[in-house]
């Protein structure tokens, strides 16, 4: 059951370069735009979305010699941390709604939202916990938190 609830935090087949194309190039390629280091998402790996990896890795701490422009682990866990952050057990909550509130600021505050179209996106996956695309398609996203 919890595997639903983790699924957009785990981690795709690393490392990511360059010339990949696939699902888990997509993923990173919403995350990064969502980030505000926006590239196409169209699950190919090419120069635009590089060169987002690039930018996104120098501003947050995470190029190395051996890694640049490649998703490796430590790129992967930059791009996800919004909603790592907001996953975040809420201790220290005097009651069942305020644990509620607790956990929707966390993710007002992530800034959850679509991205690559309507219903479409990280947060949308997220939220509809592994339900079928045509399923989440079938009701707006936001019902599902």
């Amino acid at each position: 059951m919890l595997d639903r609830y983790t699924a957009e935090l785990r981690s795709p087949a690393l490392p990511l370069v360059y010339g990949a194309r696939n699902k888990d190039v997509k993923r990173v390629q919403e995350w990064l735009t969502l980030q505000g280091f926006a590239t196409g998402i169209d699950e190919d790996f090419g120069p635009a979305t590089r060169a987002a990896v690039i930018a996104f890795q120098t501003a947050r701490g995470c190029l190395r010699d051996h890694n640049e422009g490649v998703v490796d682990a430590e790129t992967w866990g930059a791009l996800i941390a919004p909603l790592a952050g907001a996953e975040v057990l809420q201790t220290g909550a005097s009651s069942f709604g305020d644990a509620v509130c607790r956990i929707a600021r966390a993710h007002l505050a992530a800034k959850a939202r679509e991205v690559g179209g309507d219903n479409r996106g990280a947060w949308v996956r997220h939220y509809g916990r592994g339900l079928d695309q045509s399923v989440v398609d079938f009701f707006p996203w936001c019902q599902a938190f």
